[in-house]
C-alpha cells in the first residue's frame, strides 16, 4: 500500500523489486565525511590493517582472523558482538581486538591504518568503508552488496570475490603491495567519499 518506496542502495532496490515487485528510489545513507580527528592515536604506532563492525557470524570476521593468522601483517579489529570471545581465542599475536571505542578514537584508528578490510558479503550499504575513505584510506572489500556502489576498484580500493582463506590472503598481499607502491591517492579517495556526505542525503531526501 505505500505510495513511494525509498531504499539505501541498489542492492536493496533489487531485493524490493524481487520480493515486493515494486520500484524504489535509492538514497544512500548519510555519512559524516568532514571528519576532524582531535589527536594522533599513538597507542598503535606500527603498521596495521583495520576491520570495524559488529562481531556477528555472517560478517566473516572469522575468515579474516584465519587469514591474518597465516601472514605477518598486523590487524586491529574494532567492535563488539556475540563472536567477540570466539574470535579473540582464534586470533594469533598479530591480531588485536579492542572492543567498542568512542567515535573520535575510531576515526583516529582509521586515520593511522594502512587500509580497511571489509569482508562482509551482501551488506545492504556499508557505512564503515565510506568513513575510511573519508579519511583517505583505501578499502579491500568483498565484491558484493553496497560496497560495489561505494568502492571504486584500483582508485579507492580493491575487491576480492572468493570467500576462502587462500583467496583472502592473496588479496591482502596484493592490497598491501599497492599501498606500499602509493597506488592509492588519499585526496582522490577523500573526494570520492564526499558523494555520500550527509548534506547530499538531505538534498536528495
Amino acid at each position: 500500500r505505500p505510495d513511494y518506496l525509498l531504499t539505501n542502495s541498489e542492492t536493496t532496490r533489487r531485493r524490493i523489486k524481487k520480493f515486493y515487485r515494486r520500484d524504489a528510489t535509492v538514497i544512500h545513507p548519510p555519512v559524516e565525511t568532514n571528519i576532524n580527528v582531535e589527536k594522533s592515536y599513538a597507542k598503535y604506532n606500527y603498521k596495521y590493517f583495520l576491520a570495524i563492525g559488529r562481531l556477528a557470524a555472517y560478517k566473516n570476521f572469522d575468515l579474516l582472523v584465519e587469514a591474518f593468522n597465516l601472514i605477518e601483517c598486523k590487524l586491529i579489529v574494532v567492535g563488539a558482538g556475540k563472536e567477540f570471545n570466539k574470535l579473540k581465542k582464534m586470533a594469533g599475536p598479530n591480531v588485536k581486538f579492542v572492543g567498542r571505542v568512542s567515535k573520535n578514537d575510531k576515526f583516529e584508528i582509521i586515520k593511522n591504518c594502512q587500509g580497511l578490510i571489509f569482508p562482509v558479503q551482501d551488506e545492504d550499504f556499508g557505512i564503515v568503508p565510506v568513513e575510511a575513505m573519508a579519511l583517505g584510506k583505501p578499502v579491500l572489500a568483498h565484491k558484493s552488496g553496497g560496497a560495489q556502489e561505494t568502492v571504486v576498484e584500483n582508485k579507492t580500493g580493491m575487491f576480492f570475490s572468493e570467500l576462502n582463506v587462500e583467496a583472502l590472503i592473496s588479496a591482502i598481499k596484493d592490497f598491501e603491495s599497492k599501498i606500499e607502491r602509493n597506488q592509492f591517492n588519499a585526496e582522490e579517495i577523500k573526494q570520492h567519499a564526499k558523494k555520500f556526505d550527509k548534506e547530499t542525503f538531505k538534498l536528495k531526501l
